[in-house]
């Protein structure tokens, strides 16, 4: 089933019927390609539901606006409908947990959604620049407005009420926060996985022998992400002989420091007698090039922007190495701090949640263990990878 016949579905069913399924955060077709609830798929759905059920054939869609339930689990969007010259002329709001995904909509010209009904017309009151626009959730017909800048969410009648008292942390796709502050609010861990709350449906992996931060700290006082990478790879491929590994993760820590010579490694920061340092993408594929020429082993690095997670998969399947590079916003919206971490890919899966079903790549975390990260998720603000 291709995308278009998918929204066109899903928009007809929620217009004429609200019954059946509902459609969790990421539906799948029928040739089991995963397509992510994502703010795109939320336009074009209501793009459709507006012309197909509202008779709005000439009409602008806003933004999307996310919707959280209060434990922190995206579960739709509000999307407002306006004329050309930015009229209202009603809205709809998508949530997974209603039958026929439709919680409620209007088609009357000049109603606002319930973002608009609860902040009213003077946002500025309320500091929302420094502010992700979202809607907190409990129930499907139950809505608040979560202002972290203000450490206060607004319900709706206009009460005001701390933070504290609602949920503080969402997510999107069960994985990662909205406006992500750290790495770890996109890692899965095993742990979740094999105790819960996620179920594992999908899954295969290749040996990495990751090393761990502190060890490279320990011994030889320095960190960075694509040399302890590209390291956990080598000390897990064979050298040319066959009979052993290219490395020996424990006993030749000294090539961290050839690794990070060969990949023009340069210093970031020092922090506590620490050095961390920073590679560029371009040098990280022929720098280890070089580094398995020198034992006898020749392979070909290609690097990869914006790879899709099959190319990670078919690697996977066919028993290569491979190393993600991926950057999210540590940031604001207003003031972005891009983050970039490198890592060696492991495995690949997908897990569920409830309703939501997250397509990750499986990958040791550069820090001490391995996680799962939901290559769907939505902010990203770059990708990359190098396949061996």
């Amino acid at each position: 089933m291709d995308r278009r016949t998918f929204i066109r579905l899903v928009a007809g069913s929620a217009a004429c019927s609200f019954v059946g399924g509902a459609v969790p955060a990421g539906a799948e077709e029928l040739d089991d390609n995963f397509t992510p609830f994502s703010p795109e798929l939320a336009t074009e759905m209501a793009s459709a539901f507006f012309e197909g059920a509202g008779g709005l054939s000439s009409c602008v869609c806003s933004e999307p606006i996310p919707l959280f339930d209060s434990s922190g689990q995206l579960q739709g969007y509000e999307v407002t409908s306006t004329d050309y010259s930015d009229c209202p002329l009603g809205y709809v709001v998508f949530d997974v947990r209603c039958p026929g995904i439709v919680s409620r909509f209007s088609f009357a010209e000049g109603k606002p959604g319930p973002y608009e009904q609860i902040v009213g017309n003077d946002v500025s009151a309320y500091s929302l620049a420094t502010d992700q626009p979202m809607l907190v959730s409990s129930s499907p017909l139950d809505f608040s407005v979560p202002l972290f800048s203000r450490g206060v969410s607004l319900l709706a009648g206009g009460e005001v009420v701390d933070l504290s008292d609602v949920a503080a942390t969402y997510s999107d796709d069960g994985s990662s926060s909205y406006d992500p502050t750290s790495w770890n609010e996109l890692m899965i861990r095993w742990t979740e996985v094999l105790r819960g709350p996620y179920t594992l449906k999908e899954h295969n992996n290749i040996e990495v022998n990751g090393l761990s931060q502190a060890e490279s700290v320990d011994a030889l006082g320095r960190y960075a992400c694509a040399v302890t990478a590209l390291y956990s790879i080598a000390s897990t491929m064979l050298n040319a002989a066959g009979n052993d590994w290219l490395i020996n993760r424990r006993n030749d820590i000294g090539c961290y420091n050839t690794i990070w010579e060969y990949t023009n490694t340069t210093v970031d920061h020092v922090k506590d007698g620490v050095t961390y340092g920073s590679t560029q993408h371009q040098d990280i594929g022929p720098g280890f090039q070089r580094f398995c020429a020198e034992r006898g082993v020749s392979i070909l690095p290609v690097r990869v922007v914006s790879p899709s997670l099959q190319k990670f998969k078919n690697q996977v399947d066919a028993l290569r190495q491979s190393v993600v590079m991926l950057a999210i916003n540590e940031g604001t919206a207003s003031a972005p701090k891009r983050a970039g971490h490198a890592m060696a890919v492991s495995g690949y899966g997908r897990i569920t949640r409830g309703l939501t079903s997250l397509n990750c790549i499986v990958v040791h975390d550069g820090w001490s263990d391995e996680a799962f990260i939901n290559y769907d998720f939505q902010g990203f603000m770059d990708k990359n990878g190098v396949f061996m």
